[in-house]
């Protein structure tokens, strides 16, 4: 929706790590049982390097030097995920492991160049340093940088604050009245719709205008939360083959140009929707938040 919040990218958070990341580490232990081996990359828990995201024919040994890449940031106790498929040009000398070879990409360049194109008007940057480096960084869109000189911070005055402060409740309201309620657990991330109340309208038609109305804002809500893995939408029953399509053709124009590996299952035999999005580090809500001491970490707070 024009106004809305988008897209949220925090720096800094991940021990230093950064999405892309090339670095050269060492093998500290084996993990026959789960296939693969821990890796001391330099960071504060070693990386996870699964077997088959080793070169093809390398046989992993404790103490031995890899090449790998952070293609999942750490997320809570667990380490980053790493892939040893790249091609490994002069290393280091062994002694230097573990250290950075090369830096992923700035998020923030990453996203300003992606969204270079007719449909990116303004840029605005609260920070003159932060605007020299991005100017040196994305040329293509100089001319739509503007520093902000208000007397209100950025995100306050756009009205952010209150924006990312509604990302750390797991309920979403819709205009239409419903509501969307978003869970994440360990295994899968659960998305509910619950439909409110559409003034004069028939049960059917309510229930279709609002899983449309829910999908385009699951979709945002996807891109926004930074939800990954398994999602599993329980959309308003629709019996209709013709509607449930309409839904779906919904949510995939929500979720277009995300950049990342996205699988979307359909509908399951209990009416449920599944869909799979490449995950390469904890959720936003994760990211601003801490495990809650008082539960043993089942809950978080702000």
């Amino acid at each position: 929706r024009r106004g809305s919040l988008v897209r949220l990218i925090l720096e800094g958070d991940a021990g230093g790590l950064r999405w892309g990341d090339v670095r050269l580490g060492r093998i500290t232990a084996l993990a026959p049982a789960i296939g693969g081996a821990f890796v001391d990359i330099g960071a504060e828990r070693p990386g996870l390097l699964m077997r088959e995201d080793a070169p093809p024919g390398r046989t992993l040994a404790e103490g031995e030097v890899v090449v790998v890449r952070v293609v999942r940031l750490p997320d809570g106790n667990k380490g980053a995920k790493l892939d040893a498929r790249i091609a490994e040009e002069a290393p280091p000398p062994l002694d230097a492991a573990p250290c950075l070879i090369s830096r992923g990409d700035d998020p923030v360049v990453a996203l300003l160049r992606a969204a270079s194109g007719p449909e990116l008007h303004h840029i605005t940057v609260d920070d003159a340093p932060t605007l020299a480096a991005l100017l040196k960084a994305v040329p293509q869109a100089n001319g739509l940088f503007t520093l902000w000189r208000g007397e209100t911070p950025l995100f306050q005055a756009e009205g952010l604050d209150e924006e990312i402060e509604a990302v750390l409740s797991p309920h979403v309201p819709l205009r239409s009245g419903g509501r969307l309620a978003i869970e994440e657990t360990a295994a899968l991330v659960a998305i509910d719709v619950d439909i409110g109340g559409l003034a004069g309208a028939s049960a059917r038609s309510a229930a279709l205008a609002c899983n449309l109305e829910a999908a385009a804002e699951i979709g945002r809500q996807i891109l926004l939360r930074e939800l990954a893995r398994l999602i599993v939408v329980d959309f308003v029953p629709l019996r209709r083959p013709a509607e449930r399509e309409r839904v779906l053709t919904a949510l995939r124009e929500a979720l277009a140009g995300d950049g990342r590996r996205l699988r979307i299952g359909g509908w399951t035999r209990l009416g449920l929707l599944e869909l799979v999005r490449e995950r390469r580090g904890p959720s936003l809500p994760r990211q601003l938040g801490a495990r809650c001491s008082a539960c043993a970490g089942n809950g978080f707070v702000q």
